[in-house]
């Protein structure tokens, strides 16, 4: 029954059993809406990183299976790859993979993020830094910190690539649903060429693929 209603999860089982290795990032596009439906907030953070991505999980190899990390506002949460492909509204998919100088660092990272999982760290509605809460990217950013690499720095708000395609009212609007200051630093999802996708620490594995 499961792969009657998610016919690609075969084929995506397969490509993640024969590809995906521990401290892969896996880099998605969604609809994820807020305020009863009037923000798509996914393309908000998607146009202001000038990018066609606007979430990011992690992998990690557990028993031969890949499982992804992430967080969102469901908490943090752990899923097979395929399923987390399958299971969502994800528009687009795209992997990149640590360079192997980071290979020694990978145990402390994926330590990290298992145990955000097991405190229940709560997520970041306001996206700020240095709290108790984190967002996607934070969370792979604080994660490789612990293994003692900075592999991305936080910007202001008012200096993400593609903030001024959006437009003052949908802007004045984020601004009031989350606090969030245009001086406020944040970790950018990023594209080519700037924030955590764009990061020298990470190299394709999968380019971005439409779902």
């Amino acid at each position: 029954m499961e792969r009657w209603l998610f016919p690609k999860r075969v084929a995506w089982e397969q490509w993640g059993g024969a590809n995906l290795q521990t401290g892969d990032l896996v880099f998605t596009r969604g609809n994820y809406y807020v305020l009863l439906g009037a923000i798509n907030f996914s393309d908000f953070l998607s146009t202001v990183s000038a990018s066609p991505f606007s979430h990011v999980g992690i992998v990690a190899i557990e028993d031969g299976q890949a499982m992804v990390y992430d967080i969102s506002d469901a908490g943090l949460r752990s899923a097979p790859f395929a399923h987390y492909v399958t299971q969502s509204n994800f528009e687009q998919l795209a992997v990149r993979r640590p360079v192997p100088e980071l290979y020694a660092a990978l145990p402390e990272v994926i330590r990290f993020v298992r145990e955000k999982q097991a405190e229940g760290v709560a997520f970041d509605r306001r996206f700020g830094l240095g709290n108790d809460a984190l967002y996607c990217s934070e969370l792979i950013v604080e994660a490789f910190a612990a293994g003692g690499v900075t592999v991305a720095e936080p910007v202001p708000a008012g200096e993400l690539p593609g903030i001024g395609e959006v437009s003052p009212a949908m802007l004045e609007l984020v601004q009031w649903t989350t606090g969030l200051a245009l001086s406020d630093a944040v970790y950018s999802i990023g594209n080519e060429t700037s924030g955590l996708y764009g990061s020298r620490w990470f190299v394709e594995c999968l380019p971005p693929t439409e779902l």
